[in-house]
């Protein structure tokens, strides 16, 4: 066994060994021989020359500064007063003068407006028609009270009927109807003293009637047409 690198030629001697022996040897390690590091000449010294010193400068003469010249304090103006302005004279205020109250001209009552029925609520009616149009309380509106002439105030308490046909068929539209007018176209006993107004037929015409008594249809019926009633007070 040969370490790598070493070859055998014919003028090497080789030796029989116990090779067990050799391997409980320790290997002898060659160590390598240091070099010695040559020694290096010392350079020569060579001495500086002493440095020359820098001459010194003489300081320059102190220049004493002139004293500055301090200015001269200008006198204050004298301060002069301003003369007091004059208030001017408050001017006294002219007198009020209250006027007189002008007087309201006193309101004059108006006159009582008479509710007449609009041309566009006329209806000719019967009196079953007229008694479901207008209830009891509305044909009070077409009622008023009036009282006998002396001369015309009756004596007798019996009254005469007469139907609302009848009269329409007599009179003109606009027409006022009463005892007396009715004696003179002979509607009525030349008697009578007394009338009442009963509901017939169709009240066709707008007009006032005056009488003692009126059904409560006949007067619907007149209030329907634009006419009014109007009952004597005895």
């Amino acid at each position: 066994i040969l370490p790598d690198g070493m070859s055998i030629d014919e003028n090497t001697v080789v030796e029989k060994m116990d090779v067990s022996e050799a391997l409980k040897a320790e290997p002898v390690v060659e160590e390598t021989p240091v070099e010695e590091a040559p020694v290096e000449e010392a350079e020569p010294v060579v001495e500086e020359a002493p440095a020359e010193e820098s001459p010194v400068e003489e300081a320059e003469p102190v220049v004493e500064e002139a004293p500055v010249e301090e200015a001269p304090i200008e006198e204050a103006e004298p301060v002069v007063e301003e003369a007091p302005v004059e208030e001017a004279p408050v001017e006294e205020a002219e007198p009020v003068v209250e006027e007189t109250p002008v007087e309201e001209a006193p309101i004059e009552e108006a006159e009582p407006v008479v509710e007449e029925t609009p041309a566009e609520e006329v209806v000719f009616a019967d009196a079953e028609t007229a008694d479901a149009l207008l209830s009891d309380q509305d044909a009070g509106r077409f009622i008023a009270m009036v009282e006998h002439l002396p001369e015309e105030k009756p004596v007798s308490s019996k009254l005469y009927e007469i139907n609302l046909d009848t009269i329409c068929q007599n009179f003109n539209d606009g027409d006022v109807v009463t005892i007396t007018e009715l004696k003179e176209k002979k509607l009525v006993s030349q008697k009578a003293e007394r009338i009442k107004i009963l509901a017939r037929g169709v009240m066709n015409k707008k007009l006032t009637v005056v009488a003692d008594r009126f059904s409560l249809k006949a007067v619907k019926m007149i209030g329907l047409a634009g006419g009014h009633a109007e009952i004597y007070v005895d």
